[in-house]
């Protein structure tokens, strides 16, 4: 018998190494905040002798190492678990509330040019095609994306604040 995955909404981000930046903020969502500070996210070794740099997730199914590159993924249970990237970009795409789904592909294509920003913090950035779906400054999950085609700056401005 065959079963196809129900579609759900997660939280997720992709590690690149670190948690925090060269200032000593996190720069990772509020949830992988929580999961370090609470040791579910933590940093050990994958020898004796190397030094705790490498960052593990404790799962229901036991300590998972999580690679550079791979994304941190918050289930539906609030479950944490590292995923490979190109399972992760088959398996998923961006949501968001301001802007309906597409067709990653299609996205990847575009050339559309975009104003994202998060009103939570009030970071904005101008992308072209695929635009983030959380804020990488404060970690907020369904920030706007605003259309950049035919609106001048200054009048797009105007309209998120």
């Amino acid at each position: 018998m065959k079963y196809q995955k129900k579609p759900v909404v997660i939280e997720a981000f992709q590690y690149d190494g670190d948690l925090k930046g060269t200032d000593g903020k996190y720069y990772v969502p509020g949830w992988a905040v929580e999961a370090y500070e609470k040791g579910i996210m933590h940093y050990g070794a994958l020898k004796l002798d190397d030094p705790p740099c490498e960052l593990f997730i404790d799962t229901l199914e036991g300590t998972h190492h999580v690679s550079v590159g791979d994304y941190v993924i918050k289930g539906i249970k609030g479950e944490l678990y590292p995923c490979k990237p190109d399972i992760f970009e088959d398996s998923y795409e961006p949501v968001n509330r301001h802007f309906p789904a597409r067709r990653k592909e299609s996205m990847d294509k575009s050339k559309d040019k975009f104003l994202t920003f998060c009103n939570e913090c009030g970071w904005e950035e101008k992308t072209i095609g695929l635009p983030y779906h959380f804020c990488p400054k404060c970690g907020h999950v369904n920030i706007g994306f605003i259309h950049l085609k035919n609106v001048r700056d200054d009048k797009t401005k105007r309209m998120h604040k």
